[in-house]
């Protein structure tokens, strides 16, 4: 399985790889900042998931390439990952619930995108990678 990740900010670009490839080390994960990079690898690969932040270097990012995964009927869910609050989500895309899409509010907890990835994909996370990881974390 293959998930792609964008977000404006490559430290959180990093953080959510590093996390999805040790809870779910069967996913291959390419991640960027960049949307043009993120439009051609949706162009000539497969992903099975597409993780984006909606506002990146302005709302029309996070529709911009939403629009473009429709239009181009890639049929790939999309999970939100967005400070913005839902309903401003529902404004943005009136049609949200007609699509394979879901939404997570920035700040998360690990766990939750840890959940909400293998819900949407149908996936187990690896239970020794979740004790080390929140021991880890504790350190912190």
């Amino acid at each position: 399985m293959k998930v792609l990740l964008i977000d404006g900010e490559a430290i959180i670009v990093t953080y959510n790889e590093l996390l999805l490839n040790d809870f779910f080390p069967d996913i291959e994960t390419f991640s960027t900042t960049n949307d043009a990079i993120a439009k051609e690898k949706l162009h000539t690969e497969k992903f099975d998931l597409v993780i984006q932040d909606l506002n990146r270097k302005g709302i029309s990012d996070g529709k911009d390439l939403a629009d473009f995964i429709v239009s181009s009927k890639l049929n790939c869910p999309i999970l939100f990952f967005s400070a913005m609050h839902l309903y401003v989500i529902f404004e943005v895309f009136p049609d949200f619930l007609d699509h394979n899409w879901f939404y997570l509010q920035k700040p998360s907890k690990p766990s939750s995108i840890i959940f909400q990835v293998s819900k949407i994909l149908s996936l187990k996370p690896n239970i020794n990678a979740t004790k080390n990881h929140f021991q880890q974390a504790r350190r912190f």
